[in-house]
């Protein structure tokens, strides 16, 4: 059997304390990175799960097989779910093999279906991952059409659930993440964090992709799920930001020099902007609100680090 994904173990806790009563949980968008993590606190509680994928297949989560079916509105409406968790969403990556109005119609699509879940009769909780964007893009990423539909697309999902929480009196959890780490990541390349790492782990040279400043915050994956699930318990709406300590990317580079043996971080050809800088990060007030509430204590980034690099070596 493979071995198990580090996680959190304080963020497992106040997750799995937050499910105490939950019978059924729908799992939408259950094959990616924050479906998995979420499947693999679960795994822990006696729920029955159905989990909705666009291309439905078995997988595996620290080796335990799963089965993920294709949308079946009718199917779905018989499991009567307790609990809506929803990760089923297109990143802005998927634009280009797609092309803009085929990625904007899918992400139309996938926003239906979370909306037709939180609206049936059984749906208590409803659990989404927003992002960052939804208040500012990254500065990379301003002016980019992709960027801006993924982003108005997230801030529809939040404006509708607030409505559907309110009319139907269901308490909905909406986590943003802004910079977020975790084992069960699927595509590392596509990330800072775990891209520098498989450069340190592939050819021992960490290198920094930006000719300004960058500024991030980060905190894991089940952390963000943690907290988010935990403020659902309240009525109505609430919303969680990913918060963390403060790092420029040449200093979480170093990090991750230090955390692989043999790696070293190769100096800048140039001296990086301090003019428009890049701060894509929360301001960490809500993120502090609801770690002291619920008791989680969270990674260091240190911390953080060895999880990924963990995983990736595994």
């Amino acid at each position: 059997m493979s071995r198990s994904i580090p996680l959190n173990e304080s963020a497992v806790e106040v997750f799995t304390r937050s499910f105490e009563g939950v019978n059924r949980v729908l799992v939408l968008g259950g094959t990616g990175w924050f479906g998995r993590t979420a499947l693999a606190m679960l795994k822990h509680l006696d729920v029955k799960t159905h989990i909705v994928a666009s291309n439905p297949r078995e997988f595996s989560v620290d080796g335990a097989p799963l089965l993920a079916k294709g949308w079946d509105l009718a199917e779905i409406a018989r499991f009567e779910p307790d609990v809506v968790l929803d990760f089923a969403y297109l990143t802005v990556n998927k634009a280009g093999p797609l092309g803009l109005e085929q990625y904007s119609r899918v992400n139309r699509q996938l926003s239906e279906q979370l909306y037709f879940a939180s609206s049936l009769p059984s749906t208590r909780r409803v659990i989404t991952v927003s992002s960052g964007a939804s208040i500012r893009l990254p500065r990379g990423m301003q002016g980019q059409l992709a960027a801006e539909a993924y982003a108005l697309g997230k801030q529809a999902i939040e404006a509708q659930l607030a409505t559907i929480s309110s009319e139907k009196e269901i308490s909905v959890g909406i986590a943003r993440a802004w910079s977020v780490s975790g084992g069960h990541v699927q595509n590392p390349r596509d990330y800072a964090l775990s891209g520098m790492i498989l450069d340190g782990l592939e050819d021992g040279l960490i290198s920094v992709h930006s000719n300004h400043l960058v500024y991030r915050r980060y905190s894991a994956v089940e952390e963000l799920l943690a907290l988010a699930t935990h403020a659902s318990e309240s009525p109505g709406l609430s919303h969680v930001d990913s918060g963390g300590h403060l790092v420029e990317l040449e200093e979480l580079a170093g990090l991750v020099s230090a955390a692989i043996l043999g790696s070293k971080v190769l100096a800048s050809e140039s001296v990086r902007e301090s003019s428009n800088v890049d701060s894509y990060f929360s301001d960490s007030a809500a993120w502090d609100e609801e770690t002291e509430r619920s008791g989680l204590r969270p990674l260091t980034l240190e911390g953080q680090i060895e999880h990924v690099v963990s995983a990736l070596t595994g």
